[in-house]
């Protein structure tokens, strides 16, 4: 079924390190075609899904999956024509995606067949350097990010909800049948929400101190759980809720959401315990944090010197019969 949110991201940077949900969005068993685009940094994927995006999205529904590390760029698309579902992905790390069914559902375009290798050969040396910088950077950053998620452990360790916060908060278990879906990243950028169009009739900001809002959005799951709802999942780990919506009745709520209908504050509702620790690690999180966007800017600006290296030695004229050719396949479908 097609969701109501067509802005989102499969993969995040998390208290975990790097979380990645290609093969659930990109189940070959539920899509007519996937086109997995190989090649390096620079060589146009990204390019080329936004062309394919632009030329279907006046006509037919279309999906954006936005990169976890570059809000600008884009991981994939998804086209629904009638009852069928058509992908143009990035198939190369950090979100590798080999074909289950090759040739039959998916099937393997690579970009590296249109540059010049006398142009990169020459750069070995470089090239090997960077891609090796980059990786360390990105390492030092997911190290950041687990310290930060072990602040976020004991933060939620001295905040305790009130009996007035009914029902009783339950295991996310019970939500194992709900739509999930996540619409932020944390990268060079620090966090980021993309932007949610007009898909309820009301919509809630959920506002309260250090992580009272999760909890308080799990009770919701609990009040909410005869209904259709969509979970809005943190990318800092599938546990953390950000947002609940209910498909039913067509109400978000969400946490922090500038421009909501109504803004909600929870303090109410939680006893925060020992608030000197809360503050404490609270700000440790944060400081976490920073240094870990720090990492991944340094991680972005390796991986842009390499684009700088690969982009001159790409043949672009030819990628747009890679282009066309997409666009004819679907179409003809």
């Amino acid at each position: 079924m097609k969701s109501y949110f067509n802005n989102y991201f499969a993969s995040s940077n998390g208290y975990g390190g790097f979380r990645c949900n290609f093969d659930k969005v990109f189940n070959p068993l539920v899509f007519e075609k996937i086109f997995i685009l190989k090649g390096g940094p620079g060589t146009g994927k990204s390019t080329l899904m936004k062309r394919i995006s632009s030329y279907f999205e006046e006509e037919l529904p279309v999906d954006k999956i936005y990169c976890s590390s570059d809000k600008n760029s884009l991981d994939g698309i998804i086209i629904y024509k009638n009852e069928k579902r058509f992908a143009v992905i990035d198939g190369t790390a950090p979100h590798i995606l080999d074909p289950k069914f090759p040739g039959v559902v998916e099937e393997i375009i690579n970009l590296g067949e249109f540059w010049y290798e006398e142009h990169l050969s020459c750069r070995k040396d470089e090239i090997i350097s960077l891609s090796k910088l980059k990786k360390k950077h990105y390492e030092n950053g997911y190290n950041f990010l687990k310290s930060a998620g072990e602040c976020h452990n004991y933060i939620n360790k001295f905040i305790s909800p009130k009996s007035t916060l009914n029902p009783k908060i339950d295991d996310l278990s019970l939500g194992r049948h709900f739509k999930r879906i996540t619409i932020s990243s944390f990268s060079k950028d620090g966090y980021y929400r993309l932007q949610v169009g007009k898909i309820s009739k009301k919509t809630v900001s959920v506002v309260g101190n250090f992580d009272a809002s999760e909890e308080f959005l799990k009770s919701k799951i609990t009040e909410l759980r005869d209904n259709d709802l969509t979970l809005i999942i943190s990318p800092f780990s599938e546990e953390i809720i950000e947002g609940v919506y209910d498909d039913t009745t067509g109400t978000m709520y969400m946490k922090d959401f500038d421009g909501a209908d109504e803004i909600l504050n929870i303090d109410c509702y939680f006893n925060f315990i020992e608030q000197d620790i809360l503050r404490y690690y609270d700000r440790a999180r944060t400081q976490f944090l920073e240094m870990g966007k720090t990492e991944f800017l340094k991680a972005s600006e390796a991986h842009f010197a390499l684009e700088s290296i690969y982009t001159p030695a790409m043949q672009f004229d030819k990628t747009e019969s890679i282009t066309e050719k997409i666009i004819s396949k679907i179409e003809s479908a």
